[in-house]
């Protein structure tokens, strides 16, 4: 009775296992582009959203997850200033659908997401999106990631005003 109820138990977790599986799709070859941003980062970022730049130090660790279908981002930002870090979470992944890198963006200072689109070139991701600068004031945003030699990644964030690009964010990272 005992190996009856031992056998039974185990086809029926494989058969679930089959079933939860059967329609898995692998990671896309396109995300072996963001290799580079995996790992523990600690480096400065510059502001420019005031009348005077501000400084931060900024931490970030990024890791693979959900099937190393998603690269995350967590990052902690000690802004010149502000009593309380402010923290991040970044999001991204490969659309095939869409030929296109898809990045998310939230963080602890704004009331909504910010979804990006756009390509890896090179050493490059680069993606551009609406975000809420200001609630209720879309702002048309591009942001850089280029890996700059082993163990550098730089940073840049551009807002776009009229047909103007302004630089809002530059970051320069060392992997820790």
């Amino acid at each position: 009775m005992r190996k009856l109820f031992v056998l039974t138990a185990l086809a029926i977790a494989t058969g679930c296992f089959a079933q939860e599986n059967a329609g898995f799709t692998p990671p896309a070859k396109e995300l072996k582009a963001l290799n580079f941003m995996e790992g523990r980062w600690h480096g400065s970022e510059t502001y420019w959203f005031g009348p005077k730049p501000m400084k931060a130090k900024v931490v970030i660790v990024s890791s693979w997850t959900l099937n190393k279908m998603y690269m995350k981002g967590d990052a902690t930002m000690l802004v010149q200033g502000m009593k309380t870090p402010m923290r991040g979470m970044s999001m991204f992944t490969y659309d095939g659908r869409a030929k296109a890198f898809v990045g998310y963006w939230f963080d602890s200072m704004a009331p909504v997401a910010t979804k990006m689109t756009g390509t890896a070139k090179g050493d490059t991701l680069e993606i551009t999106g609406e975000s809420e600068m200001q609630p209720g004031q879309p702002t048309t945003m591009r942001a850089s990631w280029t890996k700059k030699g082993a163990g550098h990644i730089d940073f840049t964030m551009e807002a776009k005003m009229g047909d103007k690009w302004t630089k809002v964010i530059e970051g320069h990272y060392d992997k820790s």
